[in-house]
Formats: structure tokens, C-alpha cells, sequence
């Protein structure tokens, strides 16, 4: 629970301070928690003055003499909780006067905490002893109403209600709300659960799980963490599988991923010796582990299970499915493709063999094979009319292909679909992709504050689903737009964040992109050895798995700083063969992007004529896809080369287009530029 409670909160002041037994089952468990800064205080015993004063606190006196204050603390060496439970056993057994003088010399003291609460269980009467017994085998916090009906069902519930205060005097425990009671000490409460016969123990613990059965029965769904606890403990195995599966899949369907993959664990170790039985759980655990982004492990665990022992079909056709949904995550298109052809023919389940088929047309998209890709696309989407979730995932593929291809407006559309299928189906998955996918076009069109409405949106899902792949994608998207604005810190922040989570979930692509924006970052503050310097890192990446769209888009970014350091025939030389890549592509804005770079070359050179076609070829391609920003800047340096040749009025004209398209995208730093000439040329 805590590794969900500081989940996301980088930017906000927030301190969590807690307490704990000092061991290293307890440390490990509470301290390591990833991208929190940890301080941790080991708490000494107190000194003898800081024990006097503990000790005349709870007698309630203004002084304690000597003599009762050194019998303490010479046998509580300084412990708080020792001091305080030594105090209140002088006090039960009057052991003390009213001026706290001790009444004997010879006063003897139990040696240790455990003694001290035996001693004072061991005074109480029976009936509250048994109510005590009873109530430590329901843990340290426990319901008064659970622990009444155990108590009814072996026949020792008379006088609970007086027993009951009895113990609450005794300062065995106290109340923390209306239905719940909590022990003061979790050492009391396993002092008085130990103290019991194990059969005994048992027993209890069957009875605690049939309260709850029976009290809790309308929200049982609540309750199947408790109920897998007690029938372990009461060995009960039948019903210990069970509710350990029930609470396991509870917690997936709630998104609580940690707790999900803790039963699980257990489950399977219960499960060794039933195959079938052990790969069910064991692949609905590995496809959390795939959400929370552990890309490796889920990698070498499914490559040591041969599928073909197995003798279920479904179990074999989720096998594949989540061995594509690893290759999708990991961004390996070549592998996806090659891993389909050779398996989907294994594949019975018309559900999962639609799913694959899905993600196969990532793979299709990726490698460029677009007549394939529009061709399943259009099979799909007639031979899934009644799935809403599948729906939803061949929608949002569609719509990402448009986008690709610069056309927004359809991709748009897609997600719109994409996001009204998933909300029927209630896959918050699909809801967030369906709106990170809105946000894409709507920051392509040039609409930034409508696109940063989108990632949020997308981006609280994510958080409440704990998807890290999506978290990177969202997060690099946002600092996009940090960065367009002028904000470069908080986009460079919002960057390495990222990258953190793109190499924890082993994704290269996403890594070299995350490099290349760093790049375009560092570009932007005018910190080119830092750009070059991730740029690098990008390509180097991009070379390694073959993504061209990758190497255009550093390849772009490397002609942009030789230009900027007036390296104008380098850079030119590589935006004609980046052309090449991005006509193979078929990546028009990219095309067009690269048009302007050639015409600015041809602009610096005083080609004019050149220039001037360039730039017609720009703003033509960008007016088809739709990109305000991008066509904005293209009126601008087509203006600039009317200025530079005299035309003054072409380019005031130029210039109040270049004005009117910043201003319909919030650009404002074109909005700034192109005034500033139009003051400078036309005041």
C-alpha cells in the first residue's frame, strides 16, 4: 500500500513517517520504494532523565523516587514499551504506595515484555482471557462483531459486553472506530496468540472465517484477503486456494498490482503438483507483471515454459497472447510479425486470435506494410461486431495509423470510436490509450491546450492502473509540449522521468526517442555538445533495431544543428538522403518538415528560386495533413524571401498568414517573431 501511496507524487511536498520493528524483513519491505528519497532514524533505548520522565508521565506524578524509577529502568534498559507496560503492572499487582514509594524491598519484576504480558493475561479472569485468545487469532486490528460471532459459535459468549471492558481497562487494547478495536501493541497480541495450542489456533481461525462468511456475506468480495489468511491458518487448503485466487483476481480487476502478484505468488505454491491449474495463475500473474513494466522477467519466464506439454487450449492461446503483448510493449515489430506467422495458426480462441491479430497490425504499420495492414484492418472490423474491448483495441490501432500518416482528422474519428467501445467495455487500458491517442492529433493539428487536456485525462487513468509503458509514453508526450512552450527545465525533468521508465520496462525504441527529444531539448536552450551528445545515444539505438522512423527524425534534428553552426552543404547533404527514408515511409509531415529544412539552406545560399519551392512544396503538404504550426512557419520563411528580394507587400501578406495560423495554434513565440518583422519592415 505505501508503494501505491507514493506513487506520482515527485512534485508535490509529501512526507510519509512511519514505524516499524527494526529487522530486515521489515526494512526491506517498507524502505524500497523506487524515486523516494529515505531517511531513516534508528530509535535507541532512552536514557535514564528521558526514562524519569517517561515513567513520572505515567504514573501521572511530578516525581517518582528513586528507587521505583532505577527498578524500572534497570529492567526495561530504557525500552519505552517496556517502561510503560512495567508501570502498569506496579500499579495492578500494588506493588506501589500512593506517593509511588515502593511497598518492599523485595519486589520482583517479569524479565522480559513477554513475561509481563503473560502476567497480566494470566490475572484476568477466565472469561476475558478466552475473549483475549479469541481476538489475538483475528490479528491486530479486529471487529467486535466478528469477534462476538466466534465467540457464539464455541459457546463462550456470555458476559461478552462486561468481559470486553474489562480487557479495555487492562490496556490490552482500544477502540480506533465504531466496529473495530486494535491491540496497543502487536507484541501483546502475538504473546497471547502464541501462548495457545496450535490445534486450538486452528480452530479459531476456521471459526473466524466462517464469521466472516456469515456477517460479511452481501460484500464477501471485501473480505477474501481475510478469508485466504485464516483458512491458510487453519489449514484448510481447499479453501485456501480458493480465496487465494478470489483475492488475487480481486485486486487485478481493482489495479492493486503489488497485492495481486503477492497472491499469486502464494497461490502457486500451493498449486505445483496441478499443471494446468499452475499456469493459469502463473500467466495471469505474468500478464501484471507485463502492465507494471517488468519486460525481462516476464521475457525469461515465458521462454522456460513449453506450451506444448500443456493440454488446454486456452491456457496455450494465452501463452501466445502474452508472448505478442511482450513483443508490443518492447516495441520488437520484426519478432511480433515473425512470432504471428509462425503461431497464429496454434491459436484456437477466436478471442485471443482477434487480439493477436490486433497487434499484429501494429507490426504491419511498423514495418510500413501498409496495403497488409489496410487490408486486416478492414477484416477485422468486419468480423468483430460483438466484443466492445476488442472493439476498442482494433479502433485505436486504426487511429494510430492515420496518425502516422498525417491524417488526423480520420485518426481522430478512430479514437473517438476506440474510447466509446472501451467505456462500454470498462477497460480503463483502452479508455487511456483512446485519449492519449486524441491528445496526438490534437497536438498535430496544433490545438497544445486541448492535446494537454487529453494526456492528463489519459494520464490519471495511468496512474490508477499502474501501467509504466503508458506512464513513459504520456509523460514524454506532456514534456512535448513543455518544451514547444519554452519551459525546457520542467520538459527536461518530465524527459528523464521517462527515460527512468523506459529502461525499466526494457524498451529501446522508447529509450532512443526519449534520447532524441533530450536532443531537441538541449537544441532548443542553445546546448548543442549536450544535444550532440544525446543525439548520439539516439542513433546509435535506432541503428541497433533497425527503426528508420527514428533515424529520420535524428537525422532531421543532426541537419538542424549543422545548419545552426552553418554547416549549410552537410546539412544539406543529409536532408536529401533523410527525404529518401521519409518517401519510403510514406511520412508526409515528415516530408514536409524536410522540404522547409532544404528550403532554408536554399534561403541561406540566395537560391532563391529554389527556396521558393521548397516552401510552396511545404505548405502545400500541410495544408492535406492538417498542421497549423508547421504551415504557419512555412508562410513565415516564405516571407523572409520576400523581404530579402524586396517584395514587401507578398511579404506583409506572408507574414499576416504566418500571424493568423500561430495565433489559431497558441504559438506564440511565431505570433512574437512574425510581429516583430512586420514592426521591423512595415512600421
Amino acid at each position: 500500500w505505501l508503494k501505491m501511496l507514493v506513487r506520482d507524487v515527485d512534485d508535490f511536498p509529501f512526507m510519509v513517517i512511519s514505524t516499524c520493528q527494526s529487522n530486515q524483513k521489515n526494512e526491506e519491505s517498507l524502505y524500497e520504494i523506487d524515486k523516494t528519497k529515505l531517511l531513516k532514524i534508528n530509535l535507541d533505548n532512552l536514557s535514564k532523565s528521558d526514562s524519569n520522565e517517561l515513567i513520572k508521565s505515567r504514573f501521572g506524578a511530578n516525581f517518582v523516587p528513586s528507587k521505583t524509577s532505577s527498578l524500572i529502568f534497570g529492567r526495561s534498559y530504557g525500552n519505552p514499551f517496556f517502561i510503560e507496560q512495567l508501570v502498569f503492572y506496579l500499579v495492578e499487582n500494588k506493588k506501589i504506595d500512593s506517593k509511588f514509594h515502593l511497598i518492599s524491598d523485595n519486589i520482583s519484576l517479569p524479565n522480559n515484555i513477554r513475561d509481563i504480558i503473560m502476567t497480566l493475561v494470566d490475572r484476568l479472569s477466565y472469561q476475558p482471557k478466552e475473549v483475549v485468545k479469541v481476538a489475538s487469532v483475528m490479528g491486530n486490528d479486529f471487529s467486535k462483531k466478528i469477534l462476538k460471532e466466534v465467540l457464539q459459535n464455541i459457546e463462550m459468549s456470555d458476559d461478552f459486553d462486561k468481559s470486553f471492558v474489562k480487557i479495555e481497562e487492562k490496556n490490552i487494547w482500544r477502540e480506533t472506530s465504531k466496529f473495530k478495536h486494535q491491540f496497543n501493541s502487536a507484541i501483546i497480541r502475538e504473546s497471547i496468540y502464541d501462548m495457545q495450542m496450535k490445534k486450538q489456533v486452528r480452530e479459531l481461525h476456521l471459526q473466524t472465517a466462517k464469521a466472516i462468511k456469515k456477517i460479511y456475506k452481501n460484500k464477501i468480495q471485501n473480505f477474501y484477503p481475510d478469508l485466504a489468511y485464516n483458512y491458510e491458518k487453519g489449514e484448510d487448503w481447499e479453501n485456501t486456494v480458493k480465496f487465494l485466487e478470489l483475492a488475487g483476481n480481486r485486486a487485478k480487476e481493482s489495479y492493486y498490482n503489488d497485492s495481486a502478484v503477492e497472491f499469486y505468488d502464494k497461490l502457486l505454491i500451493y498449486l505445483k503438483d496441478k499443471k494446468n491449474d499452475h499456469l493459469k495463475i502463473n500467466l495471469k500473474r505474468l500478464e501484471i507483471l507485463l502492465l507494471i513494466g517488468k519486460s525481462r522477467q516476464v521475457k525469461k519466464e515465458l521462454s522456460n515454459i513449453d506450451i506444448a506439454k500443456f493440454s488446454e487450449q486456452d491456457l496455450k492461446d494465452k501463452f501466445h497472447y502474452l508472448f505478442v503483448k511482450y513483443f508490443v510493449q518492447t516495441d520488437q515489430f520484426e519478432k511480433l510479425s515473425k512470432y504471428v506467422d509462425e503461431n497464429i495458426k496454434n491459436v484456437k480462441s477466436k478471442f485471443y486470435a482477434n487480439t493477436i491479430l490486433i497487434s499484429y497490425l501494429d507490426a504491419l504499420r511498423y514495418l510500413n506494410k501498409q496495403d497488409e495492414f489496410e487490408k486486416l484492418a478492414d477484416e477485422l472490423t468486419y468480423k468483430i461486431t460483438d466484443n466492445f474491448e476488442l472493439k476498442a483495441k482494433l479502433f485505436n490501432t486504426i487511429g494510430f495509423y492515420h496518425s502516422r500518416k498525417s491524417e488526423y482528422e480520420k485518426a481522430l474519428d478512430s479514437y473517438q470510436k476506440s474510447f466509446e467501445n472501451a467505456s462500454i467495455a470498462k477497460n480503463n487500458s483502452m479508455k487511456q490509450k483512446a485519449l492519449h491517442g486524441m491528445g496526438i492529433a490534437k497536438f498535430r493539428l496544433g490545438e497544445r491546450k486541448l492535446a494537454k487536456e487529453f494526456y492528463l485525462k489519459a494520464l490519471s487513468i495511468v496512474k490508477e492502473i499502474g501501467d509504466q509503458y503508458a506512464n513513459c509514453l504520456i509523460l514524454t508526450a506532456l514534456a512535448q509540449i513543455e518544451m514547444i512552450e519554452g519551459k525546457y527545465d520542467i520538459a527536461i525533468k518530465k524527459y528523464l522521468k521517462a527515460l527512468h521508465l523506459a529502461k525499466n520496462i526494457a524498451n529501446k525504441k522508447e529509450e532512443g526517442l526519449i534520447y532524441y527529444s533530450l536532443a531537441q531539448n538541449y537544441e532548443h536552450k542553445g546546448q548543442r555538445d549536450r544535444a550532440i551528445e544525446y543525439l548520439e545515444k539516439a542513433k546509435e539505438i535506432f541503428h541497433k533495431i533497425q527503426f528508420l522512423v527514428g533515424l529520420s527524425y535524428a537525422n532531421d534534428l543532426h541537419g538542424d544543428i549543422l545548419f545552426a553552426l552553418r554547416k549549410f552543404k552537410k546539412a544539406k547533404t543529409i536532408y536529401l538522403e533523410n527525404l529518401k527514408f521519409q518517401k519510403t515511409l510514406k511520412d508526409r509531415e515528415r516530408i514536409a518538415h524536410t522540404y522547409g529544412n532544404l528550403g532554408n539552406v536554399a534561403k541561406i545560399e540566395k537560391n532563391y528560386i529554389e527556396a521558393e519551392k521548397y516552401y510552396k512544396k511545404q505548405q502545400s503538404i500541410l495544408v492535406e495533413v492538417g498542421d497549423v504550426e508547421g504551415e504557419g512557419k512555412a508562410w513565415f520563411n516564405w516571407a523572409m524571401i520576400e523581404v530579402e528580394q524586396n517584395n514587401f507587400e507578398q511579404a506583409k501578406i506572408k507574414l499576416e498568414k504566418a500571424i493568423q495560423l500561430f495565433e489559431k495554434c497558441s504559438f506564440k513565440m511565431g505570433v512574437d517573431l512574425a510581429k516583430q518583422q512586420l514592426e521591423k519592415y512595415f512600421s
